[in-house]
């Protein structure tokens, strides 16, 4: 699909651009005027790709789609992407990272009307024992 192709091509821009035009770029996609047309694998995509660059600007818009996530009617599994995504990341050393990530998970937290699906992730395990 379209979709598909787009989030491939996102992907790898990082390669070819610097980070904070591939950033520009996401934040584009994701605004007010095009909002409408990201289908679910693209915009799941793109929260991956804004979580990964680890720029301010990056972890803000992250940020901002998890506020804004009942503005939006951001999908559950995108959510559940984004929480997954920050428990993965709580061990972090980038003090931008950590800032954002614990925001989002004390939210998660204090939420009594969340999603159960997405409290449960609060208690997975964020480590794994090393393979010998």
């Amino acid at each position: 699909s379209n979709q598909r192709t787009t989030a491939s091509i996102l992907t790898n821009l990082k390669q070819w651009v610097p980070v904070h035009k591939a950033v520009s770029v996401l934040q584009i996609l994701l605004s007010k005027q095009r909002r409408w047309a990201i289908k679910f694998f693209l915009h799941k995509s793109i929260l991956r790709m804004l979580f990964e660059c680890k720029t301010e600007e990056s972890l803000e818009l992250f940020y901002q789609e998890w506020v804004h996530r009942k503005v939006h009617q951001l999908h559950k599994d995108l959510q559940f992407e984004i929480v997954l995504l920050c428990v993965h990341a709580v061990n972090d050393t980038d003090p931008a990272v950590v800032k954002v990530v614990w925001s989002i998970l004390d939210s998660v937290a204090a939420d009594t009307e969340l999603d159960p699906s997405l409290t449960i992730l609060l208690f997975a395990p964020t480590w794994y024992p090393q393979q010998r």
